[in-house]
């Protein structure tokens, strides 16, 4: 019988909220510091936006983040958001 690794623990979490009014939703994440400047919070966004605009009907999504964080003010300029 093959050995099955465990998996691996989560870097972080991603969470989309859909807030009152149509079509509008709010992005936020966090990441563990062995999960950061991987990419991994752009490329979590990116799919959940796509999703969220191609299959759930939003219009407007927002992002929640420390304001002192740099790194998600970055993350945010690459997903196409204003600051």
């Amino acid at each position: 019988m093959p050995e099955i690794e465990p998996p691996s623990p989560p870097n972080g979490e991603l969470v989309l909220k859909r807030l009152p009014g149509a079509g509008r939703g709010e992005l936020g994440w966090i990441l563990a510091p062995e999960g950061r400047g991987q990419g991994i919070a752009t490329e979590a966004a990116e799919a959940v936006m796509r999703m969220a605009f191609e299959e759930l009907g939003f219009h407007r999504i927002d992002a929640k983040l420390d304001l002192l964080s740099t790194a998600s003010a970055a993350i945010c300029r690459r997903l196409g958001m204003r600051l």
